[in-house]
C-alpha cells in the first residue's frame, strides 16, 4: 500500500515538473526578419510585441533577429542584425520604434525600459493599451516585474 502512494506522489511530481517546464518554455519567444535598409520592416517579436525599423533606418539590407524571455522578475528582449551578404554585424541608422502592449508585459508596473548597461529608456508614447519605445542600438533591453 505504501509504495503506491509513494508511486502516485513520485508521478505527480513528474506531471508537476513537465508542465512547469512547459510554462517555462512557453514565455520565451523568437523572430528572424529580412529586412531591406531602403524600405525598413516589422518584426513580430512575440505577440503585442513589434519592433518597426523605418525606411533607411540600416546600414545595409539585413537579417534582423528579436527574442523575448521572461526570467523572474525581468522581461528581456534582444536585438541584432546580421548583413545578408556577409553575416556581418549591421547597426541602425536611425532609430528603430519598439511597440509593447501591457498583455505582453505583464507584471511591469514601471513604463521604464532598461538598457543592457542600465540606460534607462521612458516611453515615447504611452496609452492605456501599451507603451512606443525608440531605441537607437541593437542590444540587451529588459523590464522590472513586480
Amino acid at each position: 500500500m505504501l509504495n503506491i502512494i509513494l508511486r502516485k506522489r513520485a508521478q505527480v511530481l513528474a506531471l508537476i515538473l513537465a508542465l512547469s517546464v512547459i510554462l517555462v518554455a512557453a514565455t520565451a519567444f523568437a523572430a528572424t526578419e529580412i529586412i531591406k535598409a531602403r524600405r525598413g520592416g516589422r518584426i513580430d517579436v512575440a505577440p503585442g510585441v513589434s519592433l518597426v525599423i523605418k525606411p533607411g533606418g540600416l546600414e545595409e539590407d539585413a537579417a534582423v533577429s528579436a527574442t523575448m524571455k521572461v526570467k523572474r522578475n525581468r522581461i528581456y528582449f534582444s536585438f541584432s542584425a546580421a548583413a545578408v551578404d556577409d553575416g556581418s554585424d549591421v547597426e541602425l541608422t536611425k532609430p528603430a520604434e519598439l511597440y509593447v502592449s501591457w498583455q505582453a508585459v505583464d507584471g511591469v508596473e514601471d513604463l521604464t525600459l532598461y538598457g543592457e548597461d542600465g540606460e534607462e529608456i521612458e516611453p515615447a508614447k504611452a496609452t492605456k493599451w501599451g507603451a512606443k519605445y525608440y531605441i537607437d542600438h541593437f542590444s540587451l533591453y529588459y523590464f522590472v516585474r513586480r
